[in-house]
């Protein structure tokens, strides 16, 4: 996939495939979890269903906290048969958020390419259940995988330890604090990434896709590629 095919594309489906053997297990996890997060955002907004659903947004929080060592396997693996179970009690296409919450929060012999693509898809399919147009979900969930994996993950941006040392690190520190201090599964302080683009600039950065990004509008959620790696997470 081409620099350019990667910026423009507006279905995640080919952009995962082309992240075979780039991608890490607990980047792609948080990709999900992002999706995740829209489909049950679906029926909050809309004030219908959020009861039904309820047991089914905690596996992306446990999903969310699993991919950065915070929660237990056995816990995953709870709050992954209750959104089975809200599966099993709702008929198609209303069940489709908890059915990608449960591929989301699959253990490391359950969570894998398939379980993305099935994640994603039934993530798409809950927009439908709302009045959402698939296509427009789907092109959302392809802005978070750049979100996630940056403008162009098959070439890694380089950090120059030089800057990221200096001020005693003051720029990993203030990239695990947005990280840190960000509310479950919502999206990242914009004012916190503000601030850590100028004391990135101001350190000697020069790479205009990284401070770019971090001033951008968003979205901006969790394994963010701009921030994660200040922080020092992969």
């Amino acid at each position: 996939m081409t620099r350019w095919e990667w910026r423009t594309c507006r279905d995640p489906v080919p952009m995962l495939h082309a992240l075979r053997g780039v991608a890490t297990e607990r980047r792609l996890r948080l990709w999900v979890v992002a999706c995740c997060r829209r489909a049950h955002d679906w029926p909050q907004r809309l004030r219908w269903g959020w009861a039904r659903l309820s047991r089914a947004r905690r596996a992306p929080e446990a999903a969310e906290g699993y991919a950065d060592g915070l929660v237990p396997g056995e816990a995953l693996e709870e709050v992954r048969r209750d959104a089975l179970a809200a599966f099993h009690g709702q008929a198609f296409p209303y069940n489709a958020p908890a059915c990608a919450a449960f591929h989301a929060a699959g253990g490391p012999r359950d969570f894998c390419w398939l379980s993305c693509l099935l994640a994603v898809k039934h993530a798409a399919d809950a927009a439908l259940c709302w009045g959402a147009s698939q296509q427009d979900e789907s092109a959302a969930q392809a802005d978070l995988l750049r979100e996630v994996f940056g403008p162009y993950p098959f070439r890694p941006v380089g950090h120059d330890p030089r800057w990221l040392d200096r001020d005693g690190g003051l720029v990993p520190r203030l990239a695990e604090a947005v990280l840190s201090r960000r509310p479950t599964l919502g999206p990242l302080d914009r004012a916190a990434l503000l601030v850590l683009a100028d004391a990135a600039e101001e350190a000697g950065c020069i790479d205009t896709d990284l401070l770019g990004h971090l001033r951008g509008p968003g979205p901006h959620v969790a394994g963010c590629w701009a921030v994660d790696p200040l922080a020092g997470r992969e």
